[in-house]
């Protein structure tokens, strides 16, 4: 590009400094709304975005947006991801082997990353992008049909059992003592 070494370390720091504050942005409307499907929906839109901008021309400046559209995007889905299903799985048990499933697939996942941009697709990288378009794409779809899902199950738990009210603290101990947990007639998911 043409960058001395100084200078192409300080063109790093944008994206990373964008990625932060959308980042923090996101997660406080997440956690404000308690919607997390719809948050991880419009992230993976804007990552999208951000690679379709790096697959499609071989401008520095649209390079660099869509660089920064990417950080932005992919960023907020981990803790978005990690706390709709620490949120939706109550027990300790059950929470602690999502969370790792979850992450298990993660890195796989990261694992495959490592190997579609090839050297010889530079600096379109054309397949790598390609893949991770269609990765944003999946993950829009699974988030919306994650959030029509919950918000069914939810519906069905209102007619059913009414709103939920407030547990005093022996009824949470008893909860916590008998394993009922997401299946208490109060509890409702996050979605």
């Amino acid at each position: 590009m043409g960058y001395t070494e100084a200078k192409a370390q300080l063109m790093t720091v944008p994206p990373y400094a964008c990625a932060l504050v959308f980042l923090l942005l996101v997660s406080w409307n997440s956690d404000r709304t308690k919607l997390r499907g719809f948050h991880v929906f419009f992230c993976a839109l804007i990552a999208c975005v951000g690679y379709i901008l790096l697959i499609s021309t071989d401008k520095l400046g649209c390079n660099y947006a869509g660089a920064c559209l990417v950080a932005m995007g992919l960023y907020p889905i981990i803790p978005l991801m990690l706390s709709w299903v620490s949120n939706n799985n109550l027990g300790h048990t059950k929470r602690a082997i999502s969370l790792a499933i979850m992450n298990m697939f993660g890195q796989c996942f990261a694992t495959v990353g490592t190997q579609i941009f090839k050297d010889k697709t530079a600096p379109r990288f054309f397949m790598g992008y390609g893949i991770c378009i269609a990765f944003m794409g999946l993950t829009m779809v699974v988030s919306l049909v994650f959030t029509y899902l919950l918000r069914r199950e939810n519906a069905r738990r209102q007619e059913e059992f009414g709103d939920p009210r407030p547990l005093t603290a022996t009824e949470q101990v008893d909860i916590i003592e008998k394993g009922v947990y997401d299946k208490h007639p109060g509890f409702r998911y996050f979605i």
